[in-house]
């Protein structure tokens, strides 16, 4: 018999998750806060609510404590006056244990009770809004206490991302679409087809360097027939003043690089500032085609000559 009054009493002492967080609330609270009032409690065999305000950290603040006997069982809600829900840093069990929100300034908030879907009612809608310190005192309702003022980091009203069902379509779409193109390209490029083929790639690709091989051609075959001209030209006239017994010899011209004007443009310093390499066996094909441009245009705005021009690009394609 003894045995069952021990038991007995000892049930009767075991305290509760909720009277547990109801005493470290109220302890946290008075540590934390200069001074505060209790305003708002409310309590049932489901859950219990409490909510305080006062001075902390020399601003205004609330602070709530929302506990459910059983887990998960109710929620709580916090919502702007625009209906705006705020995220809240409740734990495994359902439960909200904030010492101290952020100062309210310029908005007004309602604090909501749910059991799954289905809004509880509560004696009394529970209004979060600014206040001053002097209508704190001034309440002619609750008591005034005064903590130990040792401050307290605020937790910070944060707005939840809700998406609609409309936007969770839009997404699952887009990304639907994202997908696809993903898994063609990686299937093009593992095929090779479309832009992955190399001879479809390089189909139509101006190629600078059967180009400059074929001008050098042309420009070779007109300047040694034209030295070939000359030289016929020059030996014909020598021979008829030439005398039997004097030999005279015939020296070929100079590589026309060496005698044609310069434009004096400083090019190997303006590659360089364009972000060139002027070492072209270090260039890559596509670097040099890009130089090979910066030549053509430097030749059509007069800035080279044509001869530099060529010298210039026989430099770059012959690395």
């Amino acid at each position: 018999m003894l045995k069952i009054f021990l038991i007995v009493l000892s049930l009767l002492f075991i305290k509760t998750p909720e009277t547990n967080k109801k005493e470290l609330f109220d302890m946290q609270v008075e540590a934390a806060y200069e001074k505060y009032a209790s305003y708002y409690q409310y309590s049932n065999d489901n859950f219990s609510l409490e909510v305080i305000r006062g001075i902390v950290n020399e601003k205004t603040a609330y602070g709530v404590l929302f506990s459910n006997a059983f887990a998960k069982t109710y929620s709580i809600n916090i919502t702007d006056s625009k209906g705006v829900k705020y995220k809240l840093p409740t734990d495994e069990r359902g439960d909200l244990f904030v010492v101290a929100f952020e100062e309210i300034l310029n908005e007004e908030y309602t604090i909501s009770i749910y059991k799954g879907d289905e809004l509880v009612t509560l004696p009394a809608t529970i209004k979060l809004f600014p206040f001053t310190e002097s209508e704190l005192d001034a309440s002619p309702i609750t008591s005034i206490y005064f903590g130990q003022n040792k401050g307290v980091t605020t937790q910070l009203f944060v707005k939840k991302t809700v998406l609609n069902s409309e936007m969770i379509y839009i997404i699952i779409g887009l990304g639907s679409i994202v997908l696809g193109c993903v898994i063609i390209i990686l299937a093009f490029a593992k095929m090779k087809k479309g832009m992955f083929d190399k001879a479809k790639r390089e189909d139509g690709v101006f190629k600078f360097k059967d180009f400059l091989s074929q001008d050098f051609k042309e420009q070779s075959k007109s300047e040694f027939d034209i030295i070939d001209l000359n030289n016929n030209e020059v030996l014909k006239d020598e021979k008829e003043e030439i005398s039997d017994d004097k030999e005279q010899e015939i020296y070929e011209k100079n590589i026309r690089y060496d005698t044609d004007e310069k434009s004096g443009f400083p090019l190997s310093e303006y590659l360089i500032e364009k972000g060139y390499t002027v070492d072209y066996k270090t260039a890559s094909e596509e670097e040099k085609q890009k130089i090979m441009l910066e030549l053509m245009k430097l030749k059509n705005d007069k800035k080279i000559t044509e001869d530099e021009y060529l010298e210039e690009a026989y430099k770059l394609w012959k690395e």
